[in-house]
């Protein structure tokens, strides 16, 4: 049928992690955003800007925790991994989905996660937590407006 949307699955996916292509076994990415409405008597009165934050998770296969892992190499430890672009890109046919999140911290979280008695291939968690003043970007819109300058 024309017309017809092919809808986006974590299989339509591709994932840049810095400068590497990976494929991820499971990513998440949550923003919190503290904004509250603002009352005058109990009743709403406009609202407050809070703080915004963003962090998320990534779980890697052995293959490509290997090239994670040749990446903090480079960089000298897997601590010394910060300022790195998270990407999520997925197309479908007629629609599609782009997920940025700019200057994470990756910390390496479940670095064991196997079962003797199981059939599952053993994987590997990186925690990530976005300190990137582009924060998060949705389909290329940010999230946060534009800094104003000075």
């Amino acid at each position: 049928m024309a017309g017809e949307v092919e809808h986006i699955t974590g299989q339509s996916f591709t994932f840049w992690l810095g400068p590497i292509l990976v494929t991820v076994e499971n990513i998440s990415l949550t923003v919190t955003d503290e904004t509250e409405v603002k009352y005058s008597n109990g009743r709403p009165n406009g609202y407050v800007r809070g703080k915004v934050s963003a962090e998320g998770e990534m779980e890697f296969d052995a293959e490509n925790l290997a090239l994670v892992s040749a990446y903090a190499a480079k960089q000298g430890s897997w601590r010394e991994l910060t300022g790195i672009d998270v990407r999520g890109i997925a197309l479908g046919k007629g629609t599609g989905k782009t997920v940025e999140a700019f200057g994470c911290l990756l910390q390496v979280k479940d670095v064991l996660n196997a079962n003797p008695n199981g059939n599952e291939a053993d994987t590997t968690k990186v925690a990530f937590k976005v300190a990137g003043e582009e924060f998060v970007k949705l389909n290329g819109i940010p999230y946060l407006e534009a800094k104003l300058a000075a």
